[in-house]
């Protein structure tokens, strides 16, 4: 049920900074709730088991979809679509998956074990992870060349 909007809680449990514990009411009765302890108690527990992450009960989608960027708000977005059947790959420029996750938070903060063992339970719902070249001839990256056939949608 988490997953159904944070793919990613193992990761985000550990880095949150939880400032809605000091205005929690909870507090008033004993504790406040340390949501961000849960979700990285939740996160572990499904990487640990081997949790599939769910797919909604629709049809295949007939379209598939190239994201660009493999930081945190791509990856969420690839998940989201491939949940709903589109097929999606994920094109980065930096070899491996994370963005700011893995290139801008310290290891001590968030182990570089624990982002690759939740990518990787994640990635089977999206399958393609393509890191990008440049093309030589044109200065600009690959994935500005649009393959024949298909209609680039800008948001």
């Amino acid at each position: 049920m988490i997953a159904d909007v944070n793919p990613f809680p193992a990761t985000l449990g550990r880095i949150c900074p939880h400032p809605c514990e000091s205005h929690c009411n909870r507090g008033v009765r004993d504790e406040p709730l340390a949501i961000n302890a849960l979700e990285r108690f939740l996160g572990d527990y499904a990487i640990a088991a081997g949790l599939p992450l769910d797919r909604l009960p629709e049809s295949p989608a007939p379209a598939s979809i190239g994201v660009v960027g493999a930081g945190p708000s791509g990856l969420s977005f690839a998940y989201q679509m491939a949940r709903r059947g589109y097929r999606v790959t994920v094109y980065d420029a930096r070899s491996k998956p994370g963005g700011m996750l893995r290139y801008g938070i310290p290891e001590y903060r968030l182990p570089r074990a624990a982002l690759d063992d939740e990518i990787d339970l994640d990635a089977p719902a999206f399958a393609d992870l393509v890191p990008i070249g440049a093309d030589p001839d044109s200065g600009l990256p690959e994935f500005w060349h649009v393959p024949s056939g298909a209609e680039p949608v800008r948001l």
